[in-house]
């Protein structure tokens, strides 16, 4: 073999190594503890992820190395940053669609003077025979000006817009492509975007067509920049995480991370260390465990995850509490049907003892009696 070749091969290999090890991210701050009453073993650590959205191991289970049932948990005031962020996108959305509405709410009146004046719209609205129409009397006020001074008209109309209608009704003819119809002058913010309203009476948010806009002599005015969050978003959030150790394994385990918003995916690698005695580590992994079985808990009738949930809160004290569970489960499984009970499946369900069961709090001094102090059975002559 050539020997450049040999070593170019090398020293390919050698930065695909490195390339790869750098991509995989680390988790540090290690630590384990071991749980006396049932002998398992639980690590744990932090991760810095990237800061958008909210991140999770999508396959917690069943992976190679040393630990399992991985399970993330995230700052609590990033938390609540990111219901911040939400919400707020919420209203913002909400605000967005009140120019919506407002520009849609004129379709109707230039349909009815498009089929009087075979399938042309007006040239003005002045044209419109009913100017006192809600339509048409708040076309050109700013659903907003209760928050920003108007400085001109909030929408305009394209003239002379032609309808594709057919039949002697006049109907619109769905086939045929949209025209735009009305355009938002004003809107609500500054993100490249305003609605625009068609013939075939569909308002859509898009693109600013600047060319449409040139040809009738119009221009976008914003009301306002996006806005943001206050306060500079960090790069990266510190998570905690927490696995459960393999008996007899101690090798690294490297698992992926998912963010829910980009569905991104990264990698990671585990290296865990021995055990010592801080039983917060394992509180904080049965409260992540409990957590991910939630969704099923709620919206199923799961009675084995629900007495699982209920074991690791006295095992572990566990600080999340599992759900009673959807009512329309719960009152099924507590009806008595005439078809129950003729097909059986009542007798099935004492048989089998398939209704939930309570959990109760382990005491330290259970309640039992002496059997000498329990009377046997009198059983009386007769």
């Amino acid at each position: 073999m050539n020997p450049f070749r040999f070593h170019s091969l090398v020293l390919i290999l050698m930065c695909v190594s490195s390339w790869c090890s750098a991509a995989e991210l680390q988790v540090t701050d290690l630590g384990s503890a071991r749980h006396d009453k049932t002998g398992i073993t639980v690590a744990s650590g932090t991760l810095a992820l990237p800061a958008e959205g909210f991140w999770f191991i999508p396959n917690p289970f069943g992976l190679d190395g040393g630990i399992t049932q991985i399970f993330l948990n995230p700052p609590q005031d990033w938390v609540e940053r990111q219901k911040g962020r939400r919400f707020m996108q919420i209203r913002l959305d909400q605000k967005i669609r009140q120019g919506r509405y407002r520009l849609g709410s004129i379709h109707r009146v230039l349909l009815e003077y498009a089929r009087e004046h075979d399938g042309v719209g007006p040239a003005a609205l002045a044209d419109l025979p009913d100017q006192n129409d809600y339509g048409v009397k708040d076309f050109l006020t700013s659903p907003y000006a209760d928050e920003f001074q108007d400085s001109g008209p909030a929408n305009a109309l394209l003239p002379n817009v032609f309808f594709d209608l057919e039949g002697k009704a006049k109907t619109i003819k769905w086939d045929a492509p949209p025209k735009p119809l009305a355009v938002e002058l004003m809107p609500y913010v500054n993100d490249g975007k305003h609605w625009v309203l068609y013939t075939n009476g569909a308002t859509q948010r898009v693109d600013i067509d600047t060319e449409l806009l040139s040809k009738y002599d119009l221009k976008v005015t914003p009301l306002q920049e996006q806005p943001t969050l206050e306060g500079q978003a960090p790069e990266t959030v510190v998570y905690e995480v927490y696995g459960l150790q393999k008996p007899g394994r101690t090798g690294p385990v490297r698992f992926q991370v998912q963010n829910s918003q980009t569905q991104q995916l990264l990698e990671c690698l585990w290296v865990p260390t021995e055990a010592t005695a801080d039983q917060k580590v394992v509180k904080a992994w049965a409260n992540r465990r409990v957590f991910s079985w939630y969704r099923m808990i709620s919206d199923y009738d799961a009675p084995i995850l629900k007495q699982w949930a209920a074991i690791q809160q006295r095992l572990y004290r566990s600080e999340v509490m599992p759900p009673t569970g959807n009512r329309r489960w719960r009152n099924r499984n507590r009806q008595i049907s005439m078809f129950g009970v003729l097909g059986g499946q009542a007798a099935l369900q004492e048989t089998f003892q398939l209704q939930d069961l309570t959990m109760t709090e382990e005491v330290d001094n259970p309640a039992t009696v002496p059997i000498e102090d329990i009377e046997g059975v009198q059983v009386k002559r007769h």
